[in-house]
């Protein structure tokens, strides 16, 4: 079946999409995190309903994490110089992490515990030469390339492949560290965008992990 500009509806439907995903794009300086928590269960909701065959215990918001686990965060955070009102807390406030296994390879925001350990044992919290970057790892893509949040003054969220880290830092070396957003909330847009283009079937969309 034809539409009267000789697109068929497939056509049309990936259009009507790419136009959505635009304009939700542009829609992140004003997103609320509650509104836009709500928008990621509703599309959980529709991506179970959509007769995939999808990760057992998959795909689900984390109820908000306890109050202790949450002041311990702010604390640390507060150590780097980010605040309370800072957007990714705003998240934390809400939810302790999002497990969306099934949409692309995988998108992770890691409960607050795995941060915690992180800041406290692991890292990453730096990124090495060239980029020299001070750095809060929070989530993954399913592979083992990281989403970080920059420390040092800047909101950007950035991309790191896969890397090994050694005494809380990341080698950078020989790799090509993206910027994905210039803030949280950017990202979770983003994040949005890729899923809903996942669950519509846009094989023509772009995924923040490939570009």
């Amino acid at each position: 079946m034809r539409s009267s500009k000789g697109l068929d509806l497939n056509t049309d439907l990936v259009l009507l999409t790419n136009l959505f995903m635009k304009r939700l794009l542009k829609w992140s300086e004003h997103m609320n995190i509650n509104e836009w928590l709500s928008e990621i269960e509703r599309d959980i909701e529709q991506l179970k309903k959509s007769g995939r065959a999808l990760t057992e215990d998959g795909n689900l918001v984390y109820p908000a994490p306890k109050v202790d686990t949450l002041k311990e965060f702010v604390s640390r955070l507060n150590s780097l110089g980010i605040g309370i009102d800072a957007q990714i807390v705003s998240l934390y406030k809400e939810c302790n992490g999002i497990y969306l296994t099934d949409i692309c390879n995988g998108y992770f925001i890691w409960p607050l515990e795995i941060l915690l350990m992180n800041l406290n044992t692991l890292g990453p919290a730096r990124i090495s030469a060239p980029y020299n970057y001070k750095i809060l790892a929070f989530g993954d893509d399913g592979t083992g390339q990281r989403f970080a949040l920059r420390t040092d003054g800047s909101e950007e969220i950035l991309f790191l492949p896969e890397g090994a880290v050694e005494n809380f830092t990341y080698d950078a070396e020989d790799k090509a560290i993206r910027v994905i957003s210039k803030d949280f909330l950017g990202f979770l847009t983003r994040l949005q965008a890729d899923f809903r283009a996942d669950l519509s079937g846009d094989s023509s969309w772009v995924y923040m992990t490939d570009q």
